[in-house]
């Protein structure tokens, strides 16, 4: 098959240079350009990507949008991110980033953002509404992933409240509230709800420390 040629081709915002080194994918050698951004920037690009429109620009064109969307209504300050925005830009990074230290709490285990809300912020906060000051974003079933109807404004107390009394473990074929295995093991649940933001492993949970169990072995003794 004979080579497209994309030398001098435009694209949106990129113009191709020339041929850039090929990267090797799936033991096939992709072509890839050396393009000029509108903006000054330089990217390298394969040909499929420019061609089909998956890319127009070399990362710009999708900030200059995402800052709109900050400071369209109003919702922002001098180009600072509100509230909201850090809300959604959160959600979104828990459930779909890997390199988040909470996605194995969210996207690891299939929580997701409905359509409308990963793609667009201004139908988030069309949905959501203005964030009170402090307030965080909570799931009301804590089963069902970010969509309208599921989420709500709360307070990080209650925030918590909701995770411990949605936080179902099972342990020998029972299963119970997070809240009442802490009762069951007498341990404080303020530990517990560390151990699990840590990662523990879910049998180590409700597992007494040495400093902890020798203490109540003095006491009883």
């Amino acid at each position: 098959m004979k080579k497209i040629d994309l030398t001098n081709q435009r694209f949106t915002r990129l113009q191709v240079i020339n041929e850039a080194t090929p990267y090797i994918w799936q033991g096939k050698a992709k072509i890839q350009w050396n393009c000029q951004c509108n903006c000054g920037n330089t990217t390298i690009q394969t040909t499929e990507h420019l061609r089909s429109g998956h890319t127009t620009s070399c990362g710009c064109l999708g900030y200059e949008a995402r800052k709109k969307a900050v400071t369209k209504h109003g919702c922002a300050k001098q180009g600072k991110k509100t509230s909201e925005y850090s809300r959604w830009q959160g959600i979104i990074k828990r459930c779909y980033n890997p390199s988040s230290e909470n996605y194995k709490f969210y996207g690891g285990k299939g929580v997701t953002v409905c359509d409308q809300w990963r793609e667009s912020f201004i139908l988030f906060l069309a949905d959501m509404g203005p964030c009170p000051t402090g307030y965080e974003i909570d799931r009301t079933d804590n089963t069902k992933g970010y969509a309208p109807g599921n989420c709500a404004w709360v307070t990080p107390q209650q925030n918590k409240r909701n995770m411990s009394n949605n936080h179902l473990v099972t342990i020998n074929g029972e299963t119970k509230l997070v809240v009442e295995w802490c009762a069951i093991f007498n341990i404080n649940k303020h530990t517990v709800y560390q151990r699990i933001h840590r990662g523990w492993p879910e049998d180590q949970w409700f597992e007494l420390t040495t400093k902890t169990r020798r203490k109540r072995q003095h006491h009883e003794s």
